[in-house]
């Protein structure tokens, strides 16, 4: 009986990734996070070249996480309503945009517009987690919509496993762009043509938006999701 209830419960896996929603959705998640990031090589520059204490360093985590909540109720109190496609859209042109403000601090130029290092760093890493915090977060709404129920925990592991890859591939991403310019832990003359490329492919994802369920289909299948819950909740007699 376990063997036919596991074969049961693998086949209804299965046929929801083979839907033509849920697999696109799983394509454009892999690319979407997979896309260059040079957090590493930053972190290196500003430690070894701006020579960034740990007090520095942890004030920038500290505002960072702060501008992250703040992103997170900006999302759920302006933005749960507007389509996923159109926020992940604005979204990740903006995270370019600031990806790329970067380059007047691996060239010098926030010096000559007056702007200390310190400054500098804690006020773009804080656009940038808010940025990435808003775009990323209707992605994890839809991944939830798409979970039929009976099947949320495995579906959602899925989807967060592939989240999770991209990510990684992301990091080799970026490393890979470091050897290309020859940025060492050291060495940081073509930081600013890391942070030019890696911006610019971040990009990429814009052209894959297509991938992603409608607002419709997405709606429709929380009223789906929402009408078997209702239908298998037990009622107040039962309890």
């Amino acid at each position: 009986v376990a063997t036919e209830s596991f074969s049961a419960f693998a086949t209804k896996i299965v046929a929801v990734l083979v839907e033509s929603h849920v697999w696109r959705a799983c394509i454009f998640l892999f690319i979407f996070f997979a896309v260059p990031s040079t957090s590493a090589a930053a972190y290196f520059y500003f430690t070894n070249h701006l020579h960034m204490g740990e007090s520095v360093m942890a004030v920038v985590m500290t505002v960072a996480m702060g501008t992250w909540l703040l992103g997170v109720v900006f999302y759920n109190t302006c933005l749960r309503t507007v389509s996923v496609r159109k926020v992940l859209g604005v979204g990740t042109l903006l995270a370019s945009a600031v990806t790329l403000f970067a380059i007047l601090l691996y060239t010098g130029a926030n010096k000559k517009l007056g702007i200390p290092d310190e400054a500098f760093v804690v006020t773009d890493t804080s656009m940038v987690t808010a940025v990435k915090t808003v775009a990323q977060l209707p992605l994890m709404t839809m991944m939830a919509m798409l979970c039929p129920k009976g099947a949320e925990a495995t579906l959602y592991s899925t989807f967060t496993g592939i989240m999770n890859l991209g990510q990684v591939t992301g990091g080799e991403a970026g490393a890979l762009l470091s050897l290309i310019f020859g940025i060492t832990s050291h060495k940081f003359a073509n930081m600013w043509a890391v942070c030019l490329t890696a911006g610019l492919i971040q990009l990429i994802p814009i052209g894959f938006l297509w991938l992603l369920p409608s607002q419709a289909t997405l709606v429709t299948l929380e009223a789906k999701n929402m009408s078997c819950l209702l239908y298998t909740s037990p009622s107040p007699r039962d309890s």
